[in-house]
């Protein structure tokens, strides 16, 4: 039982950090691949990459991290109401 809860607790931890991490991924990455088209020279287009890097990164989240973060909280919700 107490494995269990560790085991929760750092998964619980770990989507945390990927919810933050993939905004910053998809705002280098934008940054490079606008980079990379621009043929190098600095032509101010390095901040639309960003943000459409973190555009992505926020769809992303919400996608892969959207139902776990959904099944946390209908947890939470009932051990709330276990308790009652």
């Amino acid at each position: 039982m107490i494995l269990q809860r560790l085991i929760g607790k750092i998964y619980f931890v770990f989507v945390e950090i990927m919810l933050w991490v993939l905004p910053v991924m998809g705002a280098i990455t934008g940054y490079f691949a606008i980079g990379s088209y621009s043929g190098g020279e600095s032509s101010g287009h390095y901040l639309l990459g960003i943000i459409g890097g973190v555009i992505v990164g926020l769809f992303l989240d919400a996608i892969l991290f959207g139902p776990i973060i959904l099944l946390f909280s209908i947890k939470a919700s009932l051990r709330k109401m276990e308790k009652k």
